[in-house]
């Protein structure tokens, strides 16, 4: 059986907090919503899913992908590459935004529905 798609109105193309502050006020939030989940508990409350305008800063700006890249590498982590990756912007109660990394066609931004597989990163605001 499959689970129906539920608009959760996280609609912010600018404030992905906002947009995970709304997630969790949803019903069964913990077993429904994975991706807004990890990105909190991966390293705290204050990380979350960022929106698609917050995430499009990389594909704008490839000398600040270059640092936040070389910054993770330099602390252990993994580097962003090239894959998509979700927002927490939602666009209808099957769709939301992503962002696509590509080194040989270039980096966009589209819409996907939600079934897509894409990965999911984790931000923390300071």
């Amino acid at each position: 059986e499959q689970e129906a798609y539920v608009a959760i109105k996280a609609s912010s193309r600018s404030n992905g907090a906002s947009n995970q502050q709304q997630a969790m006020m949803q019903s069964q939030y913990a077993s429904h919503y994975p991706a807004f989940v990890w990105c909190m508990t991966r390293k705290g409350g204050e990380w979350y899913m960022p929106a698609i305008e917050e995430l499009e800063l990389f594909v704008n700006d490839n000398s600040l992908l270059s640092t936040v890249n070389d910054a993770l590498k330099k602390n252990g982590g993994v580097p962003l590459s090239n894959k998509g990756y979700w927002s927490s912007s939602e666009v209808s109660s099957r769709k939301a935004c992503s962002i696509f990394l590509n080194k040989n066609t270039g980096n966009y931004s589209s819409v996907d529905g939600k079934w897509t597989r894409n990965s999911v990163r984790a931000v923390y605001r300071f």
